[in-house]
């Protein structure tokens, strides 16, 4: 039946069928759209339905997913959905609900499965002042960086505390970004990588050269 789908086979049969399915098929169908979006685009959907909606939600048929179920959902998750009973960061909770709003836009467009979109009407948390003191303050950066003084990345924790630069950037530094005699790096955008052997390494132009 998924094949179907996937192949454009919208038969009416097959349809109605479908949507007596729960919400975990519908969730494994979107998943399988494979072909639609880059690998690792797709790994990270595969990763957010997986770790965050079908264990939460995954049981309940898909037409009976009200607004307040997921409302719920980004609730539980922004209270303990991380690691270790952890509260989840309001940037995973968005990207949990822009897989959930395509899925269900697929169910109401491409499939006519529903009417409408629950997720458009689904109330997000919104941030706190009390997040904000996640941040770690001066003096506990200072004795985290003493910690990891003999780390082989403490390089790397020195420049991300010192810069700004986001991940990206960093993990994207050349030796030519450092001028090690005047003590300045420069920060670049982000340059796409590609996997050598097992090792990741900036991708060079056609024609740059070794």
């Amino acid at each position: 039946m998924l094949q179907a789908l996937i192949e454009g086979q919208h038969d009416p049969a097959v349809l109605a069928d479908l949507a007596k399915r729960r919400l975990r098929a519908k969730m494994n169908w979107l998943v399988a759209h494979s072909l639609e979006v880059k690998p690792k685009t797709f790994a990270g959907y595969r990763f957010l339905v997986d770790r965050y909606v079908v264990p939460r939600v995954g049981r309940m048929k898909l037409q009976a997913v009200r607004p307040m179920h997921l409302s719920s959902l980004y609730r539980e998750l922004l209270d303990g959905g991380g690691r270790n009973g952890r509260p989840l960061s309001r940037r995973t909770i968005d990207a949990v609900h822009r897989v959930l709003r395509k899925a269900f836009n697929d169910a109401v467009i491409s499939d006519q499965l529903l009417e409408s979109n629950p997720v458009v009407r689904a109330k997000r948390p919104k941030g706190s002042a009390g997040e904000v003191g996640l941040i770690w303050t001066p003096a506990e950066l200072g004795r985290f960086l003493d910690h990891a003084n003999s780390h082989r990345l403490y390089a790397f924790f020195h420049v991300a505390a010192f810069t700004g630069a986001r991940r990206g950037e960093l993990l994207t530094l050349c030796w030519t970004d450092l001028d090690l005699v005047a003590g300045v790096v420069t920060i670049r955008a982000p340059r796409p990588l590609s996997s050598v052997s097992g090792s990741w390494a900036p991708l060079r132009a056609a024609g740059s050269g070794a």
